[in-house]
């Protein structure tokens, strides 16, 4: 419930930027749909719409909601004819290269946080943000900016692993709430997976949409800055994370 109100404000802020790039480019626009179109395209999709509440929704790991997924997304694709079984083998092929792809990435990711780990660098991190400051709010900053450095060359899983169990005892001694910490922590993980120079999910988008990673990072900039606002806006306004739960309490 603490990643509901960061989770609409994150959405509304990049579709605030996405409308001012359409039109500051002249994005060419559709014709209003009627109603009647909306209906049909509403019952057209529902199929597709399944899919999150399959992965989201299932009794399962993320890992077997992935599997399910994939077996649902293939049979809806042959029942409704948009899949052709003449392209199944070019659809294993890109999806083999993809995920060899991310497999190297994360697997010189782990390597990267072995090093780490070894060298205790996360632990100094830490010992060096208390050392700079005890303001609750002026550590948990500094602990994010440690966070986003770190997962601009590890993957969010990689990050979490590593770092939550040495941030946490700093972050209970100075006051902060544990909720607001995860919720947050998860939030800046991930958008360390958008950054170069590994971003693996910066490389899975551009190699979806098929074009250079340059060009990605360069269209990615404006999203980025209201990702970062948005990140530091639960930062120093705690109640927009923790207002749901504790109401909920």
């Amino acid at each position: 419930m603490g990643g509901v109100i960061p989770g609409i404000l994150l959405g509304l802020s990049m579709m605030i930027f996405a409308y001012a790039i359409a039109k500051k480019r002249g994005f060419p626009v559709e014709p209003k749909a009627s109603w009647n179109e909306r209906g049909r395209s509403f019952l057209y999709s529902i199929p597709a719409l399944l899919m999150p509440v399959i992965i989201l929704g299932g009794i399962c790991t993320a890992t077997e909601a992935g599997a399910v997924a994939c077996v649902y997304g293939f049979i809806v694709g042959v029942v409704t004819g948009e899949l052709k079984l003449s392209k199944l083998p070019d659809i294993l092929c890109d999806a083999a290269q993809t995920t060899a792809m991310v497999m190297m990435i994360m697997g010189a990711s782990q390597i990267f946080g072995w090093l780490l780990t070894l060298e205790k660098i996360p632990s100094m991190l830490a010992s060096a943000v208390q050392s700079v400051t005890s303001s609750p709010t002026g550590v948990f900053f500094l602990l994010m900016l440690v966070i986003l450095f770190l997962g601009c060359f590890m993957t969010d899983a990689a990050v979490m692993l590593i770092m939550t169990p040495l941030m946490l005892p700093l972050v209970k001694s100075v006051g902060i709430d544990t909720v607001h910490f995860g919720v947050v922590i998860n939030m800046m993980a991930v958008a360390g997976g958008l950054t170069p120079p590994v971003g693996n999910l910066l490389y899975i988008a551009s190699n979806i949409a098929e074009i250079p990673v340059l060009k990605a990072i360069k269209g990615l900039v404006p999203f980025l800055i209201a990702i970062f606002a948005v990140m530091a806006l639960c930062i120093f306004v705690p109640p927009l994370v923790t207002f749901l739960p504790n109401l909920l309490a």
